[in-house]
Parts: C-alpha cells; structure tokens; sequence
C-alpha cells in the first residue's frame, strides 16, 4: 500500500479494474433489472443502494478526468 488506507482504482491490477467498473455493474443493472418486474420495492431499495456506491467508486480517484470516465463506463455497464 502506499501509506493511506484506501487504494487508488489506477493502482488496483487491471483484472480487478474490470471487475470493479464493468462485470460488477453490469451483475448489479440486471439483478435490478429482474427486480423491476418482480417486486417494486426491492427495484427502489437496490436504485437508492446503487447511488451511494457509484458515488464511493468515484473517490477512489486522484482526478475528476478519471472519475468521470469510470462513472461512463460502469453506468453504461449498470444500464
């Protein structure tokens, strides 16, 4: 580690990096997806959850360049 507690997301290996921007909101978008049909409230409960994650992701960044490329990208993963 570099001497703070938390990693940067450019310091995490590359595998990791996929997992974290893509296959994790792309597994996330369609649990709540088959949520939409099933149950409303668990659609609305998991919607507000994903917020305050998307928003946790964008710190693990030095700049707001990259915060905003991974938000792209996990969104269009989520979507």
């Amino acid at each position: 580690m570099n001497g703070r507690d938390r990693y940067l997301f450019s310091e995490l290996p590359g595998v990791l990096q996929v997992q974290l921007a893509g296959l994790g909101p792309l597994l996330f978008g369609g649990v709540i997806g088959f949520l939409l049909d099933e149950s409303a409230t668990g659609y609305w409960i998991l919607t507000a959850l994903s917020l305050p994650l998307g928003l946790a992701g964008g710190l693990e960044h030095r700049e707001l360049r990259e915060a905003a490329i991974r938000g792209l990208v996990t969104g269009g993963c989520f979507g």
